[in-house]
């Protein structure tokens, strides 16, 4: 986002990806929240990638699982405070969903768990490029891009490595609360091992499958037939 507010904007034109591919200063974020109130969760959740943890507090807005998440993957001071005030409410509440961009304000989940469903501002980074004879309309999409860039890019390495801690997720108990956003291996393998239970929990049923996603559940109906069901 640029620093620069429109005089108007309706509903339908308001986007919902405002800290991607720049963001704005805590300023103008300021500014947008008090001249577009219903945009205060999309200010929140650049708040919290950005770790602008005075202005998340001003909005008074609920303890948002995704921007939790968005918080604890920005990896700055702002966004830890961020993050330990949201976990620190006996209640958190689901509002936005990536996958269709929508901030729901009424009948909204509660209580919520961090499943790991967010598409952080680091996965923003794998792209497109458009000299691809086909290129997949990949959800979650929150820039409403297709993912498309020049050429084709990937997310930095660590962010496709799993962590000693992450790896043991694989064979643990998975907590309420997952403690991570890079789930696509755990859910590849309880898809692969037909887990129904592990399924359920890790898979985001609005996400696109990949074909590798598509061969693992493939494998695990072959191999335990009621998890076709």
């Amino acid at each position: 986002m640029s620093n620069d507010i429109p005089e108007r904007m309706a509903a339908e034109e308001q986007p919902y990806c405002i800290w991607h591919p720049d963001m704005a200063t805590e300023d103008t974020y300021r500014s947008l929240a008090s001249k577009f109130p219903d945009m205060r969760y999309q200010v929140g959740r650049a708040c919290a990638a950005a770790g602008y943890h005075a202005l998340c507090h001003e909005l008074d807005i609920l303890p948002e699982v995704s921007i939790a998440e968005e918080a604890r993957e920005s990896e700055t001071d702002g966004g830890k405070l961020i993050y330990d005030e949201i976990m620190s409410f006996k209640y958190r509440y689901s509002i936005m969903d990536d996958c269709k961009r929508t901030i729901k304000l009424i009948d909204y989940e509660r209580p919520a768990y961090l499943k790991g469903n967010t598409e952080v501002r680091w996965r923003l980074t794998a792209r497109q490029g458009v000299t691809r004879r086909f290129n997949d309309d990949l959800l979650p999409c929150i820039e409403e891009d297709m993912h498309l860039d020049l050429e084709d890019q990937q997310v930095d390495e660590r962010h496709g490595t799993l962590t000693d801690d992450e790896a043991n997720l694989l064979h643990s108990p998975l907590p309420r609360d997952l403690p991570t956003v890079k789930k696509t291996l755990l859910t590849q393998m309880a898809a692969h091992d037909g887990n129904i239970e592990r399924y359920a929990r890790l898979a985001n049923s609005g996400r696109t499958l990949t074909q590798l996603d598509q061969d693992c559940v493939i494998r695990g109906v072959l191999h335990h037939t009621m998890y076709a069901r």
